[in-house]
């Protein structure tokens, strides 16, 4: 049987972040390392495929799948606030941050730097958003990032960067590459959940 919480768990408040070794680790060490080594297409690659593995596990859940919350232990990358969630509050962030990163992308491709930051509060997810509603925003934001970036275009403007809530300025190809890296710890959420429900 699916465990079950009867009042919500003490988890952090939104936006308190990473614990300070995970943050400086990703921050100094392993982000910089990444973008060295990824390639825009392959960073375009990396994106499609964690789409592909994250709507495997989604597509044909019943709704009580969709919907029910589990506590899950906190995954790197994943703050604490993040970790009792269902799996459709986890599409619907994704949709979120991932229609964020798409414009912000595509404005600094061509020289922009005017997007209004967000904070890690303005895109937590809604738990009582429609299910199929959360799937489709999540297949939509997919489409359009793969569809209306131009990985060519990632370097045009190296210089102009938008502020990541945790990692500070980043540049268009930053942020293309960060965006696959995100559904993937997503993507471990949602098979942390589905463990649980199963």
């Amino acid at each position: 049987m699916p465990e079950t919480i009867e009042q919500e768990p003490n988890v952090g408040k939104p936006g308190a972040g990473l614990p300070f070794f995970e943050w400086f680790l990703a921050k100094y060490i392993l982000l910089p390392g990444v973008y060295r080594k990824t390639g825009n297409e392959e960073a375009r690659q990396f994106f499609e495929a964690e789409t592909k593995k994250i709507l495997s596990l989604a597509e044909g859940l019943e709704e009580a799948k969709l919907t029910t919350r589990a506590l899950i232990p906190r995954l790197r990358g994943l703050e604490d606030n993040s970790r009792y969630w269902s799996v459709a509050m986890v599409l619907e962030h994704l949709a979120i941050v991932g229609g964020g990163i798409t414009e912000a992308v595509i404005d600094l491709t061509r020289g922009g730097t005017d997007k209004k930051p967000v904070t890690i509060k303005d895109v937590k997810p809604d738990p009582h958003s429609p299910p199929q509603q959360c799937v489709n925003s999540f297949k939509a934001m997919s489409e359009v990032f793969l569809t209306q970036i131009e990985p060519g275009a990632l370097d045009n403007h190296p210089e102009a960067t938008y502020p990541h809530p945790w990692f500070g300025p980043m540049n268009a190809r930053q942020w293309y590459i960060l965006a696959g890296r995100h559904q993937a710890i997503h993507r471990h959420q949602i098979e942390q959940i589905l463990k649980k429900l199963n």
